[in-house]
């Protein structure tokens, strides 16, 4: 799909999200982040699991990546597209962009 033609029905999704009261995170298929302090991370809307090990965990998350590092962590509640994260969580972040560039 050329980017213009992306961005339109982005904008639409929005728009009719917007006006059916619709959560934009569902609409827009966007993932939602719950951090419990430094032990548990759970995202929603996820699209994969990049890489996992006990001190890094990489998502795919729509158009971007999401990460959290730190110690002992491990997956948990695993489900297509929701995951917990647990351990000693030190850092999170998240990069939106070109999907390609992630």
């Amino acid at each position: 799909m050329a980017k213009s033609n992306k961005k339109k029905s982005n904008r639409w999704k929005y728009f009719m999200a917007d006006a059916l009261d619709l959560p934009a995170d569902v609409a827009l298929n966007l993932p939602q982040i719950n951090l419990l302090g430094d032990q548990r991370l759970l995202v929603e809307n996820h699209k994969g699991i990049i890489e996992y090990s006990s001190k890094r965990v990489r998502l795919k998350v729509e158009k971007g990546l999401l990460w959290a590092e730190g110690e002992n962590l491990v997956l948990r509640n695993l489900q297509d597209d929701e995951i917990s994260i647990e351990g000693e969580i030190k850092q999170i972040g998240i990069l939106m962009g070109k999907e390609d560039e992630v």
